[in-house]
């Protein structure tokens, strides 16, 4: 299953450097590992990423935590070396 999901600046640069590996998203869907997702950055970035493990423990009620792997399955819009 694909999933797009909105990620703030701060967040999506270490993603997109591997120096990220995971976020904590709201548990508004059900995810499950190997789903490709979207992240989307205000500035019109984009960034294909796969869900390698999925973990709450330790999240705020309603969140969860996505490992993710694959980073740079696509990548979009504006030079994101910037």
């Amino acid at each position: 299953m694909h999933h797009d999901i909105d990620v703030n600046e701060k967040d999506f640069q270490p993603i997109v450097d591997c120096k990220k590996r995971s976020i904590v998203v709201l548990h508004d869907r059900e995810y499950n590992i190997d789903d490709s997702l979207t992240l989307h950055e205000s500035s019109g970035k984009t960034l294909g990423v796969k869900i390698s493990h999925i973990d709450g423990s330790g999240c705020e009620y309603g969140h969860i935590n996505l490992s993710l792997c694959n980073v740079g399955l696509l990548v979009a819009g504006k030079d994101i070396n910037k």
